[in-house]
């Protein structure tokens, strides 16, 4: 009896050192990834949360504290609100709708057996393999009013030249334009990699039950494809939301200003500007809109899903 006891907490003993192994193992993993969240992203943020409630600039170091006083400026701002926030929303929405609208459709078009689908394939990931500042210097030639090629292709068609880079909303078309450019190949590679494990029975018990081609896509596909459309949106409403490079090469803002979005309203105030308090308050202010918009985003990306799901 007392043999078997003792094997019996030797085994125990052994579960235990191992159980020990391998939380010391797990933790030896989680804690240096949890110092570099510290150092850099949550502590950050809080010296940010710090800035926005001073007074912070390079001709006062005394940092009074000024409360709210940063986000009454903000929220009284006729430019943040009549500019800033419009474009940064209309920015997001149209370049997510056509994004998604032309990545669909070109996953669905190279989803099919033809000849040369490897080289078009690779083509599709060319405006990846760009830098976004380099496109944005590309698109600011193309559509330069004197000599961009845009402009002589208007001419060539007998249409008049326009100054694309002069005015708010033609800007904001550039920018729009370059930045489908750049991501739509984005949504396609990664919506044409759902496609190819797509199990062929369902599609073709849907055809064998009479459904057209539009009745297959809806009520099949797009139901297969929502997880990785869900995740694809929510990613690329958040880049977009945030998006900095682009504009601030092809328009720096302009003309007056009018082609501001937060990220660069938050920038210009800080390092342009100096108002480090208002500069850091704009950019958190920026993030919780970015949050809340963000998550309706996905909860209607998962509600839209689903009943797609439902429907099938």
């Amino acid at each position: 009896m007392e043999n078997e006891l003792s094997v019996e907490q030797e085994l125990e003993s052994g579960r235990r050192k191992a159980l020990a192994a391998k939380h010391r193992f797990m933790w030896g993993l989680v804690i240096p990834a949890l110092l570099a969240l510290i150092v850099f992203e949550i502590y950050p943020v809080i010296q940010a949360a710090w800035t926005s409630l001073h007074k912070v600039t390079i001709f006062d170091p005394g940092r009074p504290f000024v409360g709210l006083q940063n986000y009454i400026r903000l929220f009284t701002d006729s430019h943040f609100f009549n500019t800033v926030i419009p474009n940064t929303f209309i920015f997001t929405i149209a370049g997510l709708a056509i994004e998604t609208v032309l990545g669909i459709s070109v996953a669905l078009l190279l989803n099919r057996s033809f000849r040369g689908e490897s080289i078009v394939t690779t083509l599709l990931l060319f405006p990846m393999m760009v830098a976004p500042s380099i496109a944005a210097i590309l698109f600011a030639w193309m559509f330069n009013s004197q000599f961009g090629i845009v402009g002589v292709a208007l001419e060539a068609l007998g249409l008049p030249v326009i100054s694309w880079l002069s005015g708010r909303w033609t800007a904001m078309l550039v920018i729009i334009i370059s930045d489908v450019w750049l991501w739509t190949p984005w949504f396609a590679i990664l919506l044409l990699a759902a496609l190819k494990v797509q199990p062929p029975s369902p599609v073709e018990a849907a055809k064998i039950d009479g459904a057209n081609a539009w009745q297959v896509f809806w009520h099949v596909t797009l139901p297969y494809l929502s997880p990785v459309l869900t995740i694809c949106m929510l990613i690329r409403t958040i880049d977009l939301f945030r998006q900095f490079d682009q504009t601030w090469v092809i328009t720096t803002g302009g003309p007056a200003r009018s082609s501001e979005f937060f990220s660069m309203y938050a920038y210009k105030e800080v390092f342009e500007y100096t108002n480090y308090g208002s500069g850091n308050a704009a950019a958190l202010m920026g993030a919780m809109v970015m949050l809340i918009f963000g998550l309706i985003m996905y909860r209607t990306f998962a509600r839209l899903t689903g009943g797609a799901k439902k429907a099938a």
